[in-house]
């Protein structure tokens, strides 16, 4: 017993063509029409870094405590000191600069400063970059030794919002009270009134002047002091 198969009989040439002009007109009609699929979407724009703020880190070398307070404006304001139960304060850090938040650099004035507490200040830039998880590192103008002075590279990270609300209008009441600031030369005992005024000393040294909330909206003050005269008895 054997089978054969009978084929049918072939499609016409005709036949074909009007398959395959059915089957483009299917194809194009769909979603997956080749030639139909629309621009692909732009991709999404990065978001601008921003610098301003409160951060809180470290000089790597020599090893102090740093924090810096980054203005609108570019300018920044530092304070360094030694890592202790009691923080003591070794000088401070100055300088305007540019920052742009398109690329997350940031560079400073070449007439910045680095006042250290025991010696006149030093000129130089504050050079660094910041990124999108609020870390801000460079370097700082250096103090002799060496001569001449090699940069103090620092590292430091945004203070969290919970500890210090850079973004809340400055209220003077948040300030009002006594203030405790520890230097190699002596301790202090400043007190801040409602009205804004201080009195007090520093490392016996009299010191006078007064607080206001810094134009702009930020939780930020103007402080002016004067310092002296020296006091009766005390080290100086």
């Amino acid at each position: 017993m054997s089978c054969q198969a009978t084929p049918g009989p072939l499609p016409s040439a005709k036949d074909l063509v009007a398959a395959f002009v059915i089957a483009m007109g299917v194809t194009a009609c769909g979603d997956d029409a080749p030639g139909n699929t629309g621009s692909p979407p732009p991709p999404p724009t990065p978001p601008q870094l921003r610098l301003e703020g409160l951060y809180s880190g470290a000089v790597t070398q020599p090893d102090y405590g740093l924090s810096l307070l980054v203005l609108d404006d570019a300018t920044i304001w530092g304070v360094y000191a030694a890592r202790a139960t009691v923080p003591i304060a070794f000088g401070v850090v100055q300088s305007a600069g540019v920052r742009i938040n398109a690329t997350g650099n940031y560079v400073g004035s070449l007439e910045g400063r680095n006042y250290f507490y025991s010696a006149a200040g030093v000129v130089g830039q504050i050079l660094g970059s910041y990124t999108a998880t609020d870390a801000f590192t460079g370097f700082l103008p250096g103090l002799p030794p060496p001569v001449p002075a090699a940069p103090w590279a620092f590292s430091t990270t945004r203070v969290a919002e919970a500890t210090f609300n850079y973004d809340a209008a400055a209220q003077l009441a948040s300030v009002t009270g006594s203030w405790d600031v520890v230097t190699p030369r002596g301790g202090s005992n400043l007190t801040i009134l409602a009205t804004g005024v201080v009195g007090g000393s520093v490392a016996g040294c009299q010191v006078t002047g007064n607080v206001a909330p810094r134009a702009g909206g930020k939780n930020v003050f103007t402080v002016n002091l004067v310092f002296g005269p020296v006091l009766p008895l005390a080290d100086s």
